[in-house]
């Protein structure tokens, strides 16, 4: 289809049928649900060490809500040919729970100490998907998508 790894979503060479049409590429987001939905899995490992270095460091997600699902509706949206410095048309999170999402880590340094972290995830997604969404690429986003 002629469409390079570095195309990006904001492209301003279209076929003008598509010009000022609204593009939603639906994905989801993977967050470890709460304990009720998620019991197998309740945190994902970012790093664990072995038994020379039993180091680790795993995130869990927390929500204000009581119960979240393990896999959480997103979008990605922009103007079709309205230019790459263009902004998300659309929240990437397509869910209000999403909104109060928080990363919590943890980490361990084999027996040296304990350290824990908290990242909104709102404010991440916010800085990677929304305020650039016409730099991301065409081919990224759409393998988010399949």
């Amino acid at each position: 289809a002629g469409i390079g790894v570095s195309l990006p979503l904001g492209e301003t060479a279209i076929n003008n049928w598509a010009k000022g049409k609204l593009s939603l590429t639906c994905t989801s987001i993977l967050t470890p649900g709460s304990a009720e939905e998620n019991t197998t899995h309740p945190e994902v490992y970012v790093y664990k060490g072995d038994r020379e270095h039993p180091s680790s460091i795993t995130y869990h997600a927390a929500s204000p809500l009581a119960f979240y699902p393990k896999y959480t509706p997103a979008k990605f949206s922009v103007v079709l040919g309205a230019g790459i410095e263009q902004p998300s048309y659309l929240p990437f999170c397509a869910v209000p729970g999403c909104f109060g999402y928080v990363l919590e880590y943890q980490g361990s340094n084999g027996g040296n100490g304990t350290y824990e972290a908290t990242s909104d995830l709102n404010q991440t997604f916010e800085e990677a998907f929304e305020k650039i969404a016409g730099r991301l690429p065409v081919s990224s986003v759409s393998a988010m998508a399949s």
